[in-house]
């Protein structure tokens, strides 16, 4: 293992982080937050573009996250994924005592949204499709307590191999993956995921209100 696959492999944790998070904190439950029936939503013409992108990013937290479980290497083929450095040898016995203790909350999310991504998201599975099968459900606080535990791994990751070789401005870095994660600071993915939603809100009430009004 080096820096740099260190790098990327940190950088596409929080890409699947910020994705999770701006899906949970905008879309899924959007029609509670604007005080509105989901029928209301879908009638005005801005509820249903929402619904197209809710779908978009509904799938890509969930490809993401089942790709980072993907094996270390596919025929002859190596991925970017979490069992690559799970398996390191670099870890000394404390460290592999962590590790160890975050492998079953690393795992349990992807098994749940595997049939999902390979019959759904990456695949038309015909009888899936026709049959209007859902698939990708898990229990409740499941998904939050997985990008916990990401969150750890990504953290043990950067000051294993990155942080002594990094830039001095990026060398002290702090992985926190929850849905109130440094929501104060306008560049954090939950304030701008907070601001979007309030927007779409505010948007919905308008549109809502010009639908009832035209009588249509």
């Amino acid at each position: 293992m080096n820096s740099d696959i260190a790098d990327a492999f940190c950088n596409e944790c929080r890409s699947a982080y910020e994705n999770w998070v701006t899906f949970r904190i905008v879309f899924a439950d959007l029609p509670s937050q604007a005080k509105l029936a989901d029928a209301e939503v879908l009638e005005s013409p801005i509820g249903q573009c929402i619904d197209r992108v809710y779908r978009m990013c509904q799938e890509a937290w969930i490809s993401q996250v089942v790709r980072l479980d993907d094996p270390e290497a596919q025929r002859n083929n190596r991925n970017l994924s979490i069992r690559g450095f799970l398996g390191a040898d670099e870890w000394t016995q404390e460290e592999r005592a962590k590790i160890d203790g975050l492998v079953e909350r690393l795992r349990a999310l992807p098994e749940c949204l595997k049939p999902a991504r390979d019959k759904i998201v990456a695949h038309n599975d015909l009888p899936t499709r026709m049959g209007n099968i859902t698939m990708g459900g898990f229990p409740e606080g499941m998904d939050e307590d997985y990008f916990y535990a990401l969150a750890e791994l990504a953290m043990m990751v950067w000051y294993k191999w990155c942080a002594a070789e990094a830039n001095a401005m990026v060398k002290d870095q702090v992985f926190v993956f929850d849905l109130k994660a440094f929501e104060d600071d306008k560049f954090s993915a939950v304030y701008q995921a907070t601001r979007l939603r309030d927007c779409l809100c505010k948007g919905l009430h308008e549109q809502t209100a010009q639908h009832a009004d035209s009588g249509a």
